[in-house]
C-alpha cells in the first residue's frame, strides 16, 4: 500500500498520490483530500501547516503566498490602508488614528489633542474653529447649544498649530454665552463666528443659555 507523503494526496480510488494544488495543504501523511490555506494565512508549502500573514498584507483564502496591501484608491482621493498580521483584505486605517505614509504594516498612530483624524487618514487634520477634538477624535465636535467658539486665530493672532492645540477641549475651545445672552450653538463648517443675542424681553437667562427664552420673569 502507497502512502502519500505530506504535501500530497490520493482520493479513493485512485492508486498514484497527487501534488495539492496552490493555495491548499497536507501536514500529515496518507490524506484523501488537501485543506485550503485558511483566510488571513500563506501556504508556500504545500506539506507545512499554514503561515500567519505578516503585517502590511492580507490573504483572503487559498493563497499561496499573501497580498501586499496597498494604499486605497476612490473616486478623487487616496487613503491609507492598514493590514495588521493576519489580515484578512486591506481595511482603512480606522477612524481616530492616522497610518503615516501609507505604511499599512506600521501600527495605526493615535489622534492628538486638537486634531481629528477620518477613517483612512495619513495624517491627523486641525481641529477647525468652532469645535473641539479630544485625543483620538475621527470628526470634530461642534461646540454646543449655550457657547460660541473662542477667537483664538483672529483675536489673539497664535499660529494655526497652537489655534489647534487649544481646540483639545470644549471648555478651552467654547466660551460660555454670559449672563443676559444665549446662543444655538457653532458648528465646525460656520463661515463665521457664532455670537450670543440678547434674551428676549420678560426672560432671563443665565449663563450658557441656549434659548432666548429659557425662564420667565414674574411679574411683581
Amino acid at each position: 500500500i502507497k502512502v502519500c507523503e505530506g504535501g500530497s494526496f490520493s482520493a479513493m480510488g485512485q492508486l498514484e498520490c497527487h501534488p495539492c494544488p496552490k493555495g491548499y495543504y497536507a501536514d500529515s501523511i496518507g490524506v484523501k483530500m488537501c485543506k485550503q490555506c485558511p483566510a488571513g494565512f500563506e501556504c508556500p508549502d504545500r506539506a507545512h501547516t499554514p503561515t500567519k500573514c505578516p503585517a502590511g498584507t492580507f490573504g483572503r483564502g487559498g493563497a499561496q503566498a499573501c497580498t501586499v496591501c496597498r494604499p486605497l484608491v476612490g473616486p478623487g482621493k487616496k487613503a491609507s490602508a492598514h493590514c495588521p498580521p493576519g489580515s484578512t483584505s486591506e481595511t482603512l486605517c480606522p477612524a481616530g488614528k492616522y497610518c503615516t505614509g501609507h505604511d499599512s504594516a506600521a501600527a495605526p498612530e493615535v489622534c492628538p489633542l486638537g486634531f481629528y483624524c477620518p477613517a483612512g487618514s495619513v495624517a491627523p487634520l486641525m481641529c477647525p474653529a468652532g469645535s473641539f477634538c479630544p485625543e483620538g477624535s475621527g470628526i470634530p465636535e461642534p461646540c454646543p447649544a449655550g457657547t460660541v467658539r473662542l477667537q483664538y486665530d483672529v483675536d489673539q493672532g497664535v499660529d494655526a498649530l497652537e489655534g489647534a492645540k487649544r481646540r483639545a477641549t470644549m471648555e478651552s475651545a467654547c466660551r460660555p454665552c454670559p449672563a443676559g445672552t444665549y446662543g444655538r450653538g457653532q458648528g465646525a463648517q460656520s463661515p463665521v463666528p457664532a455670537r450670543c443675542k440678547p434674551c428676549s424681553l420678560g426672560y432671563v437667562c443665565k449663563a450658557g443659555a441656549s434659548s432666548p427664552e429659557p425662564e420667565r420673569v414674574e411679574e411683581g
